[in-house]
């Protein structure tokens, strides 16, 4: 049976390991952090459908917070707030907690079979100790060559190790495929010549805060049932003069609070955490989280967009998945999310697939083509924020203009979409709700 060693316990690695051990492969996976949760600090929020293809009952097997039935999308300017109210009692869209939403995942991996190893730091992927076995070349052969591998798949069943993963404390674990989902700064990825530093462009710091407040004392605020969930994401936000993206969700007894500062912005100067203050003091968020008290923050540093590049899938039964790859960039955390589960499923499908059909060497052309097929290749344009000047305008225009009974924000929106001076910001907050919502 074969081996397939996962570096990185994060969301796309758990994912992957899921998977590969429910396919009866032996599956070990390896992660520098102490202990499970490390890899999510803080909250965010998770699409569930793409969890439920891969679990099932997902709902009862993770630790899932809230439902966000309630949804608020907008902008603040000058301590003014211009949003859309959305609701949407049958949402797959729920808030976690990060800790304690992997060391369920964890749990449901291990359910599964997979051995997950916590404090292992891989330096280095060296050949395995022996070469590949003479099946797997001869059955690969007769798949590149058109044969009856591909009308007749198999599992060959051999005893090769293409792969070698050396820890720092001295172990090491032998492998047939590898799923390399150590995050953002992956030091295996670019070593072995993956993929090279991200642009300080594509990148962005996301400061956050869990604040408890009673389950009661939500419901109240917030007017929700005992399982619906409130959540605000604010495309738009100008603090100290430095621009960002802001956010508000509702866990079980707490809420989570934050900004979202792309690094250029805090190259000119800006810090996050200061940011996250300046965000907490404006009107429309004070008046939620009143009351509350802090039990915990979080700063990490992700990808904000894909580059305008081709993105590495790997090589030799080595791929790549979520931030390790670049496949997790998203500016909110279900998109986010949402990619690195798919991006981590996909590599365990693809070296599932290629084992089966008789070489595990060629899971990168599997891989390729399933990320080709659901868009995660697709070339994105880098979309700056907004200029000040034409967010102002357009609230200020926005503002006359819903004094008027009976104009709803979204007809007035969808009219200053068609002007060239509020098309930028205005398209973009439409289609920020269309694609998530």
């Amino acid at each position: 049976m074969a081996k397939i060693v996962v570096v990185g316990a994060g969301v796309a690695g758990l994912a992957a390991s899921y998977l590969t051990a429910k396919a009866g492969f032996e599956t070990t996976v390896l992660e520098k952090k102490p202990a499970p949760g490390a890899n999510s600090p803080g909250g965010g929020v998770c699409h569930t459908r793409i969890l439920q293809r891969l679990i099932g009952e997902c709902h009862t097997e993770l630790a899932l917070e809230r439902r966000l039935t309630q949804r608020r999308v907008g902008i603040i300017e000058d301590d003014t707030e211009i949003a859309m109210e959305l609701s949407l009692p049958d949402t797959d869209l729920f808030s976690v907690l990060g800790p304690e939403f992997e060391r369920s995942f964890a749990a449901v991996c291990r359910k599964m079979g997979a051995r997950i190893l916590y404090g292992k730091h891989v330096v280095d992927i060296q050949p395995g100790k022996t070469p590949v076995g003479q099946a797997a070349r001869e059955a690969g052969s007769r798949r590149a060559n058109g044969g009856d591998v591909l009308r007749r798949p198999h599992r060959i069943e051999s005893t090769h190790h293409g792969h070698a993963l050396a820890c720092d404390d001295g172990s090491s674990y032998e492998a047939d495929g590898i799923v390399l989902a150590e995050g953002l700064v992956s030091e295996i990825a670019r070593r072995e010549g993956f993929r090279a530093r991200p642009c300080e462009r594509h990148l962005a710091i996301t400061a956050g805060e869990v604040l408890g407040v009673p389950a009661n004392r939500l419901a109240d605020r917030f007017n929700l049932a005992p399982s619906e969930g409130f959540a605000a994401d604010y495309v738009w936000i100008e603090l100290h003069g430095f621009r960002g993206r802001g956010f508000l969700y509702t866990n079980k007894d707490s809420l989570c609070v934050g900004v979202t500062v792309p690094l250029p912005e805090i190259e000119r100067g800006a810090t996050a955490r200061l940011l996250l203050e300046a965000f907490k003091a404006l009107r429309p968020v004070r008046r939620l989280i009143e009351g509350s008290e802090r039990i915990d923050a979080w700063e990490r540093t992700h990808l904000w967009s894909q580059p305008c590049r081709p993105l590495p899938v790997g090589r030799e039964a080595i791929l790549l998945a979520g931030d390790a790859g670049g496949y997790s960039a998203g500016k909110s955390s279900a998109g986010h999310f949402e990619r690195a589960v798919f991006s981590g499923s996909a590599a365990a499908e693809a070296l599932v697939e290629s084992w089966r059909l008789g070489s595990i060497e060629f899971a990168e052309v599997a891989y390729q083509g399933r990320l080709s097929r659901d868009g995660m290749l697709r070339r994105e344009k880098h979309w700056p924020l907004p200029s000040g000047e034409i967010v102002k305008a357009i609230t200020r225009s926005l503002r006359s203009k819903l004094t008027t009974p009976g104009r709803s924000l979204a007809r007035v929106l969808a009219r200053e979409a068609r002007t060239v001076r509020a098309a930028r910001i205005v398209q973009e907050l439409l289609e920020w709700t269309r694609a998530r919502w």
